[in-house]
């Protein structure tokens, strides 16, 4: 079998457009499993593979989004501390961003 890597990837970025191109507010939940931050993990790796800018846009655009919801009080993500669709989630989620040096948070700068 002889397997084309440069159409396997053609077809991965035209999907990623289909994805990307998901305006934020259409996506009910937060959650990682079904929701924006499962959206900007999914991001995440896509900008470490293919270094677009597209992506970086999209992860900051759902930070601001849910970090926009915690400042007015609004509801973020699940009461539950799980991994899925809780506060668990969303740290684990914002740990990936830090390690891949995707965001950089000043509380977590050691200088």
């Amino acid at each position: 079998m002889n397997i084309n890597i440069e159409k396997i990837e053609n077809l991965i970025l035209e999907l990623d457009e289909l994805i990307c191109s998901k305006p934020l507010e259409n996506i009910d939940y937060n959650g990682i499993i079904e929701g924006k931050l499962g959206l900007a993990y999914y991001s995440t790796y896509m900008l470490n593979k293919f270094n677009q800018d597209r992506h970086l846009e999209q992860i900051e655009n759902i930070l601001d989004c849910i970090f926009e919801k915690i400042n007015v009080g609004g509801f973020l993500i699940g009461n539950s501390p799980t991994l899925s669709a809780g506060l668990s989630g969303f740290g684990w989620v914002l740990n990936v961003l830090i390690e891949k040096k995707n965001i950089r948070l000043p509380i977590f700068n050691s200088n």
